[in-house]
């Protein structure tokens, strides 16, 4: 985590798809096993890395994970 905000989005995405696939009732297996959060964290990693801190990077990390 040498970019905190880098690392924060990213974690942010892995959480927001990993609650959203429960609450879809998608196969909870997968959801273990990280299929669903791994591209998650990788577009949020980006996002963060790419775009500056604000409330339209928030809004846009919940478009792109989702």
């Amino acid at each position: 985590m040498l970019y905190p905000l880098s690392g924060l989005c990213g974690l942010l995405c892995c959480v927001l798809v990993n609650a959203l696939a429960l609450l879809l009732s998608l196969d909870r297996f997968k959801v273990e096993k990280g299929l669903y959060g791994f591209n998650a964290v990788i577009v949020g990693i980006a996002v963060g890395t790419l775009f500056p801190c604000g409330l339209s990077l928030f809004f846009l990390l919940f478009a792109l994970s989702v």
